[in-house]
């Protein structure tokens, strides 16, 4: 084969320019010397300086979250793209260039080589995610893996579980946060004052702000390609991805119902390699590739004091682990044929083995728990292939036929463990690793029906089946299918308006039979795996080969199944989509477009759980061109979504001889009857009518409605060709209703009272967003540029708002964030500076 060089003896530059001057020769009233900025433009690209100086009013990690500008104060503003080459009479050519140098979200970038040849790319960039400021905890440790309690916490020995006495316990020592006295005595004596102070005294005084809970991600990259010849190119890139900081993680200890949120620290690392050999030829192309990852993850175990009561068990340690190291290779093969040049088949396939086997870390006293293994060795197989046929039979029909199967085989071995739930009651489990393979069917057909109208048909067939090598597996459902039916049609109606409209119809049905899930556990039939767990006396088996060492829930027996309940992913589900848009052109100066999305999810046989999702989109856009160097937009977006839920409360723990108070009549139940609540004990004796009992249903309906609104305007030419300016207003306000109806029993310690469910408060947040820029051009080489952002938060959220209090709901340990708001101003002034 003949290589580029030989085959095209002329550089490009030369073509180019050769090019352009043919254009000027032919084009009536444009000179060369008009032209000559165009020609040095395609020979010799401009390089562009940009340095200044910017401010920021307040500091604030919700505006700045992705933006670097978290901080207040001046910031360097710098920005540079560099272009060069060897000269007009060669192919050489390289560029360096940098944005957000002064902020920690700046990136950096390198590029040479031989046009047609080979290319080196190098980059840098960082990416800084500041997740909140007023995070708050009572720990000390802060971005270690090792999180203590303060010195003048009272020891664990001291730190006492609820008394006899207290039969509400509403004053439970260390098990209830929220009690002033540390003791029962001391509450007697109304005493929280030295050793008689409890928690709900000493925690709100030792809680701190050590710091941002911010990560910060640093990533470098390398990539080499290198052209044999003209049908031929080798291409290799390696990228390394290092990652630091803290995110909250959540705990829960000492047994259900008390839990900590904690700052897990982050350090890891990720590499990635890539090699590919690719073939482009004029009937087809070929690409063999290679792709693997590296995962290490510096923070393995990390441990976090206990603030509740007592537990020697852990030594009131709680033990955790990060995420454990992991690789990945995949081989990769794609291939295309042109069989006419209308008619192509494209075929793809790859093989992928993920692995993690990095040693659990953790140090739990045997026999109490029993870890059979030191490491998961889990091993997944992906295996991939696609298969797409496109043709065009006729002038006016295209057809597009796609085939692709996706199967996942987890070779994970299945252990059992043992260990306590809540680092107290001892729960026993067996891992069960699941298989899924998928295959998805698409057949597409497009027509055109002359005069700017054309017809699109599809259908498409989507199978998920479920396995597992070990037994049954975790889901209640083998899988599903899935049909989808698609129409559209397209309309030019004159020169000045078309529109498209589209609609899909989607039915999802399970396969074969849905397995209710039973509360009460079920004991795992013993493998060969378990084998020296037995012979050393860990597990006793019993009768039919099945243990019964596994502790029981605290479930009443009478519980059945659970009826009527479908996971909606699993779930049988009727989908339907109908998209619409319409562009007019009004005139030369004035352009209007609009859209409308309409989403409908309907779940069936499901009596519980998600029932239904509605969603609808509206979108209008607005362009006016007021002169050639003026223009205006405006934009509006209505976004609305809602999701229903049904569901019931079981009881649990019912209380001897029940005694129900008051009486209410409320609307209840997914039928929303009036019922009256109260006065009948029979749901609450007896635990086998709690699906009849429609004094236990409650529903729920959560919404979210988003207005967007946007004004801007582009104004050049000012100032005889001297200055640019524009700007851009934008104002949303988003609402999430949450409404809730029904209600359910619960016990106060010695009666059942029924309470009627009450709608939580509306997560509100307004943006209000306003940008100017101007740019003032002191000659041909040289402008100076002004910025301003502005931008507004006010929101409302009582997911967070109910946690500002350090403690809440007597056992869980808040974070003392608050929903945020905030207003802030930046100010930027910078010279930019082109040349060749």
């Amino acid at each position: 084969m003949k290589s580029t060089q030989k085959q095209y003896p002329l550089r490009a530059s030369v073509i180019a320019v050769h090019a352009a001057l043919v254009v000027l020769a032919l084009t009536p009233g444009v000179s060369v010397a008009d032209s000559d900025e165009e020609i040095r433009e395609l020979t010799q690209p401009s390089s562009q300086i940009e340095v200044g100086v910017g401010n920021v009013s307040d500091k604030s990690a919700k505006f700045g979250e992705f933006n670097g500008m978290f901080k207040d104060g001046a910031y360097f503003i710098g920005n540079f793209d560099l272009r060069g080459g060897a000269g007009d009479d060669s192919t050489f050519r390289w560029r360096a260039n940098g944005s957000n140098l002064g902020l920690e979200n700046r990136n950096l970038g390198a590029e040479f080589g031989n046009q047609g040849r080979y290319r080196f790319n190098f980059g840098y960039d960082e990416i800084n995610r500041e997740a909140t400021d007023s995070f708050k905890t009572i720990y000390n440790g802060f971005g270690t893996s090792t999180l203590t309690l303060p010195s003048a916490y009272p020891a664990a020995a001291t730190r006492l579980a609820p008394t006899a006495t207290n039969a509400n316990q509403v004053l439970s020592n260390w098990s209830n946060l929220q009690s002033p006295y540390a003791t029962e005595a001391c509450a007697a004596a109304k005493n929280m004052a030295g050793a008689c102070a409890g928690p709900g005294v000493l925690i709100p005084a030792l809680m701190q702000n050590p710091g941002d809970l911010a990560t910060k991600r640093t990533r470098g990259n390398a990539a080499f390609s290198f052209r044999f010849d003209r049908e031929w190119e080798f291409k290799a890139s390696v990228r390394r991805e290092d990652k630091e900081g803290t995110k909250l993680t959540g705990f829960g200890v000492n047994g259900p119902g008390r839990g900590i949120m904690l700052p897990e620290p982050i350090n890891s690392t990720t590499d990635i390699y890539e090699a590919g050999l690719v073939y482009v030829g004029k009937s087809g192309h070929m690409n063999f590739g290679y792709t693997g990852s590296s995962y290490k993850n510096a923070v393995n175990l990390w441990t976090a004091q206990n603030p509740f009561q007592n537990n020697s068990m852990l030594n009131n340690i709680a033990q955790l682990t990060g995420a454990p190291d992991n690789q990945m290779h995949q081989f990769n093969l794609s291939g295309g044929f042109n069989f006419t040049p209308k008619t192509k088949l494209v075929l793809a396939g790859s093989y992928t083995r993920m692995t993690q086997n990095e040693a659990f870390g953790v140090n739990y006293p045997a026999p109490t728990y029993i870890i059979p293994e030191s490491s998961a060795n889990a091993k997944v197989i992906n295996t991939s292939f696609l298969a797409r046929l496109t043709s065009q039979p006729m002038k006016d029909l295209r057809l597009n036929v796609a085939y692709k199967y996706d199967n996942r085989d987890n070779e994970t071995p299945s252990n059992l463990y043992s260990v306590p739930g809540g680092d107290s009651a001892l729960r026993t489990f067996a891992n069960e690793p699941f298989n899924r393979r998928q295959q998805r069917l698409n057949v597409d057909a497009d027509y055109s029906l002359g005069r700017g109208k054309a017809l699109a048909a599809g259908f498409e067939l989507h199978e998920i089946g479920y396995s597992s090598s070990h037994g049954e597996i975790p889901l209640p459902s083998e899988g599903n299918k899935e049909d989808t039916w698609r129409l559209e049609y397209r309309s030019s109606m004159g020169d000045s308006l078309t529109g498209r409209v589209a609609y899909a119809r989607s039915d999802r049905r399970m396969e074969g039979h849905y397995h209710n899930g039973d509360p009460l556990p079920l004991s795992p039939v013993v493998s060969e795996d378990l084998a020296p767990l037995i012979a050393a006396g860990k597990i006793t088996v019993g009768a039919g080969g099945v243990i019964t060492t596994v502790a029981p829930f605290a479930f009443p027996a009478a519980d059945p199944l659970l009826p009527g309940f479908r996971q909606f992913f699993l779930a049988d589900r009727n989908r339907d989509k109908l998209r619409g848009t319409l562009n007019f052109v009004a005139s030369e100066k004035l352009s209007l477009d609009g859209k409308l999305d309409l989403n409908r999810d309907e779940f069936k046989n499901s009596q519980w759980g998600l029932r239904k999702s509605e969603s609808w989109v509206l979108g209008l856009d607005a362009g006016y061109r007021a002169t050639d160097n003026v223009s205006l937009h405006a934009n509006y977006t209505y976004e609305d979504m809602k999701s229903n839920f049904d569901t019931v409360s079981v009881a649990r723990l019912v209380v001897a001889n029940p005694q129900v108070t008051g009486a209410t009549t409320t609307a209840s139940g997914p039928a929303n009857t009036a019922t009256t609540c109260a006065g009948s004990t029979l749901a609450i004796a007896n635990t086998a009518n709690n699906w009849l009992d429609p004094c236990r249903r409650w529903g729920m309906q959560q919404a979210d409605k988003v207005d967007t609104v946007g004004l801007g305007f582009k104004a050049g030419g000012l100032m005889g060709g001297r200055l640019q300016l524009d700007g851009d207003l934008v104002y949303s306000r988003s609402r999430s209703p949450i409404t809730v109806n029904g209600g359910m029993y619960t016990t106060n310690g010695t009666t059942n009272v029924w309470y009627a469910a009450q709608s939580l408060p509306e997560i509100v947040s307004t943006v209000t967003e306003l940008r100017l820029a101007g740019q003032y051009k002191i000659d041909k080489a040289a402008s100076l540029r002004l910025s301003y952002l502005g931008q507004h938060l006010s929101s409302a959220d009582f997911q967070l708002d109910a946690y500002t209090n350090p403690i809440f709901h007597g056992s869980f340990l808040s974070t003392g964030m608050t929903s945020p708001v905030y207003t802030v101003h930046v100010l930027g002034v910078s010279y930019l500076y082109s040349f060749r």
